[in-house]
């Protein structure tokens, strides 16, 4: 996402990527996390 952001992703880079959001599950599904990056 970091890459991304910075424009630094090379061939697999987004273009004009301004937002990013990651998502994580863990304990079994009992825990969600959500994260929203923006420029």
């Amino acid at each position: 996402i970091a890459d991304q952001l910075r424009g630094s992703a090379g061939k697999k880079q987004v273009a004009k990527a301004k937002i990013g959001l990651t998502h994580n599950v863990g304990g079994s599904g009992a825990v969600a996390v959500i994260n929203i990056f923006g420029t």
